[in-house]
């Protein structure tokens, strides 16, 4: 067993440690119990996998599915919002480029592509979310570490970017601007060759 299976199988066991390490890491009050049977959820019957390098991924695909209705109506900003840099910039490039295909192209359903990628992110960003706190776990030694030396780093590296939450609702605006251009056939009547 490496020392993330003993980190997640210790709190596994531990809903007061549990609960304790996410309040520290900024998971608000009304949402610990909600977190704490998510990461039950996700570690459970060789879910394990889950927060392993090997990727975000379980085996169960069943078990690894939540729903965040912030990561829905945010998009990447959600990501940046919880400090989750790389996952916000992946999801940011992989918006833009649809994007971008689908005006460059003029196909209009490339949007239900864009569509999709946000439904994907909508339903794992808890999974990868737990995953960065098990990350930042690992990162400070808890365990083997001094505890107050371990909820200082999951304080430092958990909490939020509030603003995130000001390019996150630019970012809706845009986007619902864009889908009402698209359906009301504004790209239809721009000339060719602008």
């Amino acid at each position: 067993m490496n020392k993330r299976e003993k980190i997640i199988s210790k709190l596994r066991e531990d809903d007061l440690a549990l609960e304790r390490l996410l309040t520290e890491y900024a998971v608000k009050q009304r949402s610990i119990r909600r977190y704490i049977s998510l990461f039950k959820v996700f570690t459970t019957r060789g879910d394990i996998v889950l927060f392993t390098r090997k990727g975000v991924l379980s085996q169960n695909p069943r078990q690894r599915l939540s729903i965040n209705i912030g990561a829905f109506f945010l998009g990447p900003f959600y990501f940046f919002y919880r400090k989750l840099y790389l996952w916000g910039t992946l999801f940011l490039i992989a918006s833009a480029l649809i994007t971008y295909l689908s005006v460059k192209l003029g196909i209009k359903s490339i949007y239900l592509l864009n569509l999709a990628v946000t439904l994907v992110v909508f339903l794992h960003a808890n999974a990868i979310y737990l995953r960065k706190f098990c990350d930042s776990l690992l990162e400070a030694g808890y365990g083997e570490a001094d505890e107050q030396y371990v909820l200082g780093y999951l304080k430092a590296s958990g909490g939020v970017n509030i603003w995130a939450l000001w390019g996150g609702a630019a970012y809706l605006i845009s986007f619902m601007t864009m889908l009402i251009m698209l359906f009301s056939g504004y790209f239809s009547k721009i000339p060719a060759g602008v």
